[in-house]
């Protein structure tokens, strides 16, 4: 057999059965890879999960292997609309009798976009930090979101947490990084870095929070509660299009009134006085209808080369070989009945189209089958890649599609002096403000990628502050010049001309 239960009666993959794996990417836990020879009923590709010894040490394994088995436990419905809404691990994978990881679906080729960026439009991962922007940056990345588009997904996200809580799932680290929206055919949303989910009061490792998105000191993580406060923040940030803003009154004017009520009791410190997210839907559908017409997009200003389509399984798949293409057995979230009102007249309703998935698809929701034949189809297809590792701890998806050898004309961005108040270091290659040390300056410069701008940047030293590291958030300083700037913790700031 190429599968096997362990003691508790889930399933288990053999590592060396899973054909030739394909490193996807790389992160603080560990590496992904594309493992060809497992087929999972609801989802066409499999990505392999695999940890590092060091983190493994440190894991509640058996909190691990209960994650698969928490999902052949539920009834085919609720099953598969977890599988369809998260990257939900559906095995775990053993070398030798020890567990190493697990498999998983990979990303939905519909939660992807393409990005105009100086190196091309580019097809990435459509994750929700893309849309905590101005307007003029998204307009500049050629992402076309409205109004209302913004209102419909803090719908589906506050649907996806009614759900995920009636399981007794808290996500706990929900970020913009592991957040993925479309809009198309309608507002839907996909949860990555699920093995961190706390499920039923237990996590397979410690609970941690991204960088800018913590609930109030003393609060215990990872709970429907800390959900709700992230959830409020979320919707803060998307409606005011910025990364950092916590603070309620700097909500646009034309933000409805029981929208912008929600958001202030959702950051409340007292966690029970925190709305339901349930109480979000109605509220934030209602928005969506009476949203402001959307304006003509301006087209992007960046002079960008055509497309890269890479090739293998990669042309097979436009844009990147770590996402799963379009499958019927994968639509948006159900729409909560009790607002039959706001459905479009021309639309099926999504609880039809569920119930005719649940009816196709029961019985196979996760079945997972390891191919045999060493000269099987899927494993001959895939082409081994070298992939951009992100710097983000934990995000061990890539964010790009593989690249090929491409001619880009930019736009140049123009000279731009640091500020009066800034000191520019020695090297002449950055500067700090009062509370920033030009050695710490120098590693966020060797850090800083300008091709990967804006970027969370994960885990940098200071020369001065030996007994903790620093995150920075590194972005252009405006739309035209070529000046640099990362701030961060203890208003720590640095700029690079």
């Amino acid at each position: 057999m190429s599968e096997s239960a362990n003691q508790s009666g889930a399933r288990t993959l053999e590592r060396n059965r899973l054909g030739q794996l394909t490193k996807l990417a790389a992160g603080g836990q560990g590496t992904t890879y594309q493992a060809p020879r497992v087929h999972l009923g609801f989802a066409d590709n499999v990505v392999y999960k695999e940890y590092k010894p060091d983190v493994l040490r440190g894991l509640n394994v058996p909190q691990l292997v209960s994650l698969p088995q928490f999902l052949l436990d539920q009834p085919g419905a609720i099953a598969l609309r977890l599988v369809t809404l998260c990257a939900w691990p559906c095995a775990v994978v053993e070398d030798q009798g020890r567990v190493t990881g697990f498999v998983m679906p990979l990303i939905p080729e519909r939660f992807f976009i393409d990005m105009t960026t100086v190196r091309g439009a580019q097809r990435r991962t459509a994750e929700f930090q893309h849309l905590l922007n101005s307007a003029e940056y998204l307009a500049q990345r050629g992402i076309s979101i409205t109004e209302s588009d913004i209102y419909r997904l803090i719908a589906a996200v506050a649907d996806a947490l009614t759900f995920l809580h009636s399981l007794g799932i808290a996500v706990g680290d929900m970020s913009p990084k592991n957040l993925m929206f479309t809009v198309q055919p309608e507002p839907a949303v996909y949860f990555i870095d699920t093995d961190a989910m706390r499920v039923r009061g237990n996590s397979v490792a410690d609970q941690v929070e991204s960088p800018g998105w913590s609930v109030p000191n003393g609060e215990e993580l990872g709970t429907a509660f800390s959900d709700r406060y992230k959830l409020g923040l979320l919707a803060l940030r998307l409606l005011c299009g910025d990364h950092d803003v916590s603070d309620p009154g700097r909500l646009p004017a034309d933000v409805p009134a029981d929208i912008a009520g929600l958001i202030q009791r959702s950051l409340s410190v007292t966690p029970t006085a925190r709305p339901a997210p349930s109480d979000w839907i109605p509220r934030a559908n209602s928005a969506a209808e009476n949203a402001r017409p959307a304006k003509a997009a301006a087209p992007p200003t960046v002079k960008v080369a055509t497309t890269v389509r890479p090739s293998g399984l990669a042309a097979a798949q436009p844009g990147s070989p770590h996402r799963a293409p379009a499958s019927p057995a994968a639509p948006a979230p159900a729409r909560p009945t009790a607002n039959p009102a706001q459905a479009k007249p021309t639309r099926v309703s999504s609880g039809v189209v569920w119930g005719i998935i649940c009816a196709v698809a029961l019985a196979a929701i996760i079945v997972v089958i390891v191919v045999q034949s060493t000269g099987s189809s899927s494993s001959s297809a895939v082409t081994t890649t070298r992939y951009p590792t992100p710097t983000t701890a934990d995000y061990t998806y890539p964010t790009t599609a593989p690249t090929t050898a491409t001619t880009t004309t930019t736009t140049p961005r123009t000279a731009r002096n640091v500020p009066s108040y800034a000191t520019t270091c020695p090297s002449g290659n950055y500067a700090v403000n009062s509370v920033t040390t030009c050695g710490f300056a120098s590693n966020v410069f060797l850090a800083m990628n300008r091709s990967e701008l804006p970027k969370l940047y994960l885990g940098i030293t200071s020369p001065a502050r030996a007994d903790r590291t620093f995150d920075m958030l590194c972005r252009y300083y405006d739309t035209t010049s070529n000046l640099v700037l990362c701030s961060g913790g203890d208003n720590a700031e640095v700029y690079i001309p």
